[in-house]
C-alpha cells in the first residue's frame, strides 16, 4: 500500500510511457506523501501525482511550477510539497494552492534547487549551486561559505538525524 515515509511501499508496474500518464520517462525525483499520493518530479516534463490508478501532470501551463526539470521533490509535517527545480527556484503546493519561491522573496541563495529535506523541527532545507537556505517559522535564513564553515556552496544532499545533527554533502567540479 503506498504510503508516507515511513517504510511503506508501493508495488506497481507502470505501462509504456506511451500508454500510461506519466508525463516524461525521465525521472529525477520520487516522494509518497503522507495520503499515499506518488509524485514525479520529471527532467523536463514537471511534475505527474499517481493516486487511486491515474495520472495527473502539473508544468507551467497549470499550476506555478515555473519551470518543466524538477530535481527533488519532499513534504513536511504538515504534508505540504516541496518541489525543487533546476534553474527556477522552488515551489510549495498543499494540495490546493501555489507558492513559488524566487531569490527576490525568498532567502534562496541560487534558483538552482539540488536538494531539499525536512528536519525534525520542520524547518526545512533548501541545497542549491551557492548554498542553503533554511525556511523555518515563515521565515528564511541564508547558510553560504561566508557566514558558516561550509567547505563549498554547491550543495548536493542534506540529512538530518533524530539528535538535531545535520550532514551536509557539497560538490566542487
Amino acid at each position: 500500500t503506498p504510503a508516507g515515509r515511513h517504510g511503506r511501499s508501493l508495488r506497481a508496474a507502470f505501462a509504456p510511457l506511451e500508454r500510461s500518464g506519466l508525463a516524461d520517462d525521465q525521472i529525477n525525483a520520487l516522494k509518497f506523501d503522507e495520503s499515499g499520493k506518488l509524485w514525479i518530479g520529471t527532467k523536463t516534463k514537471g511534475l505527474s501525482r499517481f493516486s487511486n490508478n491515474s495520472w495527473k501532470t502539473y508544468n507551467e501551463s497549470n499550476s506555478k511550477i515555473p519551470s518543466g526539470s524538477i530535481t527533488t521533490l519532499e513534504t513536511d509535517t504538515t504534508n505540504l510539497l516541496w518541489i525543487g527545480t533546476k534553474d527556477s527556484g522552488l515551489v510549495t503546493y498543499n494540495g490546493t494552492s501555489w507558492d513559488a519561491y524566487k531569490k527576490s522573496d525568498s532567502s534562496l541563495p541560487s534558483l538552482a534547487v539540488n536538494c531539499i529535506r525536512t528536519a525534525i523541527d520542520n524547518s526545512v532545507w533548501v541545497g542549491t549551486d551557492s548554498g542553503i537556505g533554511v525556511f523555518r517559522k515563515n521565515r528564511w535564513i541564508q547558510y553560504t561559505q561566508k557566514n558558516t564553515g561550509l567547505p563549498l556552496n554547491k550543495i548536493i544532499s542534506i540529512r538530518h538525524e533524530d539528535n538535531g545533527s545535520t550532514w551536509i554533502a557539497t560538490f566542487s567540479a
